[in-house]
């Protein structure tokens, strides 16, 4: 979907904390509001899908279907992929009659039809190590302000119901290296800040879990929490009854890419 490579983005310097504005990232992620579609058999326009997933009675999870993300959320969801899928026609049709929907992921994520979610993670909100809460949402603050660009609107914490502490954005990376780009920033850093970000969240067809939804380990919720949040202040959250939801809301721009005459296709515009 879209080169980094060739941007004035460099994912391994030391040089881009605070110095650009999200929409300097965007635009230097090589115009992710169109794509290349002249080598897609079935060249149309393009249909903006979300994977959801439930708990089973493991640890693993019972991957559902691909949903249109203008359609209503599946009542019963409990994890959403934090990365939007673009569906040819095609696609659209053997979905309908039956086609493995990780098939069909892989074949957006080979031609980088994919658009991946800004968060971020750590668990290491462990009260066994008798981390602050302000401590690992200091490292959450400083990783989306100083190494992404994004100003303190842009983003919202959670609770996870266990021991970690999301970041959840509005904001999306176009492609594998977009997603590669990700990393590398949460990479370096840890490297400079001495941060413990989980960085292992940056792959293929990722699963989280929604607020409301509670963890099967502790059956505690994951929550909303505020940036000065108190280990107190969590315990309270705790106590309200979140509403289920998606993490991340999906702007009307990216229900589709509507494709031209020149072997392209681009995003509706806002």
């Amino acid at each position: 979907m879209s080169n980094v490579e060739g941007s004035s983005l460099n994912p391994s310097s030391s040089d881009q904390s605070v110095t650009q504005s999200w929409e300097e990232v965007w635009d230097a992620l090589d115009s992710p509001d169109s794509i290349d579609v002249a080598d897609i058999a079935d060249n149309g326009d393009l249909t903006g899908y979300l994977r959801y997933a439930k708990d089973t009675d493991s640890e693993d999870l019972a991957q559902k279907g691909l949903h249109p993300v203008r359609a209503p959320v599946p009542q019963w969801f409990q994890y959403a992929s934090p990365a939007i899928y673009y569906l040819t026609e095609r696609e659209q049709r053997r979905l309908n009659e039956g086609a493995s929907p990780k098939q069909i992921q892989t074949a957006c994520e080979e031609d980088d039809r994919v658009l991946y979610n800004v968060l971020a993670e750590t668990d290491e909100f462990d009260h066994r190590k008798g981390r602050k809460a302000q401590t690992v949402i200091g490292w959450l603050t400083a990783f989306a302000e100083d190494y992404l660009g994004l100003d303190g609107d842009d983003y919202e914490f959670y609770f996870s119901g266990n021991r970690s502490i999301h970041l959840h954005t509005n904001e999306f990376v176009p492609g594998e290296k977009g997603l590669n780009w990700l990393k590398e920033r949460a990479e370096t850093f840890n490297e400079e800040e001495e941060g413990e970000l989980d960085t292992s969240i940056y792959t293929r067809k990722p699963q989280f879990r929604l607020p409301g939804v509670e963890h099967y380990r502790t059956e505690l919720p994951k929550v909303p929490i505020t940036e000065d949040a108190t280990r107190e202040d969590i315990t309270r959250a705790l106590m309200t009854d979140p509403h289920r939801e998606l993490f991340f809301e999906v702007r009307e721009k990216y229900y589709s890419y509507t494709a031209g005459d020149d072997g392209r296709a681009t995003l509706l515009p806002e």
